[in-house]
């Protein structure tokens, strides 16, 4: 159910940018110009580097450097006390200026542990 949730999100985004750019198309009465979007998938393993420190800042700097439109989030925590009790969707998304989407798998140390998406667009 959370895969279908995060996977709903994400392409009820496509689908509202793909209908934006058709309506623009129309009002201007010229082809549509395809629309490009920059798509990353990360397993961030709760924000834990290789050097066993999990740091936030880090794993927003690696995707800031992709420069995605979309971003899926693999083995993300929400308010986890091995991760500081930090709710990291919220906290990638204010480091990257994006939305963010989250779906939890269980429940885990005090919080939630799932996935998430990341978008420059509204979901």
């Amino acid at each position: 159910m959370v895969h279908g949730l995060v996977r709903g999100a994400l392409l009820a985004s496509l689908a509202a940018w793909s209908l934006s750019s058709c309506q623009e198309a129309r009002r201007t009465q010229e082809e549509p110009v395809p629309v490009a979007y920059r798509v990353v998938s990360y397993n961030i393993r709760h924000g834990r580097g290789m050097d066993g420190e999990v740091d936030l800042e880090r794993t927003a700097a690696v995707l800031r450097r992709l420069e995605p439109d979309i971003v899926g989030l693999q083995e993300v925590d929400d308010r986890v006390e091995r991760s500081g009790r930090v709710n990291q969707p919220e906290e990638l998304g204010r480091l990257l200026d994006m939305h963010p989407a989250f779906g939890s798998f269980f429940a885990h140390q005090g919080g939630q542990y799932g996935m998430a998406v990341l978008s420059r667009h509204p979901i």
